[in-house]
């Protein structure tokens, strides 16, 4: 299709009230009327807390414009974490009782000899008292552990609601007029809503057995795995070349056996994916978005 009047390139990482109206005045009567299975794309980390550069955004835009008839659906998971999180800064103090440093490497013996403590004040936000808080916690880390993972502390993450979680405008015209011409709701689902889940994959957490108490507090997301991996063929666009390649992996030992899956990871254009978490897949490829036929 021919690009729509509302999208601009000057203001694709701008923040904005989308003028759905005026979408769906324009692309209403051009109905596509076809029902199947062939072409999913996955918009990863498509965020306000993503935006990096306009020319990333640009290249997705574009693509979906370029292809918006031969996209059968779009996937869009959502990454989310609470403030109060076991990786962030407020959860954990030092030995002398302040907040810890961002990129700090928390470990069941750090904890043990005393070199981190539990802020005590985290626990009432769960319905455990601090023995059996303190217990989960260092049950968690041994888990972390065992699997030779890592509990890093980062910054204050991205919260559901926030003006940082919210869809990147510009993208969320596109989806939305894919929407209006396909007749068809997005797929949008949640990840990391949980504050002992660290989700760097859009589809599974770190810990995805891990049960404190009597509580599973970790479920992936197998059932949007299932729907993506029903079609042919899956693009995924992502703004996180992180995210997006544990996200693939995740897929792809979970139920990856769509016949092509393809990826616009900058640092591994022009050649398939490289081994990611024991996964080699060479139906894997990665390119410009532009570069990708459908």
């Amino acid at each position: 299709m021919e690009l729509p009047s509302f999208y601009n390139k000057d203001n694709v990482s701008k923040l904005y009230k989308v003028n759905y109206s005026k979408i769906r005045g324009e692309l209403f009567d051009k109905k596509i009327d076809i029902d199947r299975k062939k072409n999913a794309l996955v918009l990863i980390a498509c965020q306000n807390e993503f935006i990096n550069s306009d020319s990333d955004i640009i290249e997705i835009l574009d693509f979906i414009y370029s292809n918006i008839e031969e996209i059968d659906e779009i996937f869009v998971p959502m990454i989310s974490h609470p403030y109060v999180s076991i990786f962030s800064p407020i959860f954990w103090l030092d030995r002398t009782g302040k907040t810890i440093k961002e990129g700090s490497e928390i470990s069941v013996g750090g904890v043990l000899r005393g070199d981190f403590h539990i802020n005590h004040l985290i626990s009432r936000n769960f319905s455990m008292n601090d023995n059996l808080f303190k217990k989960a916690v260092i049950g968690y880390l041994e888990s972390v552990e065992k699997i030779g993972k890592k509990l890093i502390v980062k910054n204050f993450p991205v919260s559901f609601g926030s003006l940082n979680f919210a869809i990147i405008p510009s993208i969320e015209e596109a989806i939305f007029s894919h929407s209006i011409m396909h007749r068809k709701q997005p797929h949008i689902n949640f990840a990391g809503p949980n504050p002992f889940s660290e989700f760097k994959s859009v589809f599974v957490p770190d810990m995805a057995d891990f049960i404190p108490g009597n509580d599973i507090i970790f479920s992936s997301n197998l059932g949007v795995i299932r729907k993506i991996s029903l079609y042919d063929n899956v693009i995924f666009a992502s703004l996180s070349e992180e995210i997006s390649i544990n996200s693939i992996c995740d897929f792809v030992k979970s139920f990856g056996n769509c016949k092509s899956i393809y990826s616009n990871h900058k640092s591994l254009n022009g050649g398939k994916m490289q081994k990611c978490s024991n996964i080699v897949s060479e139906d894997i490829v990665c390119c410009k978005l532009s570069n990708i036929s459908i």
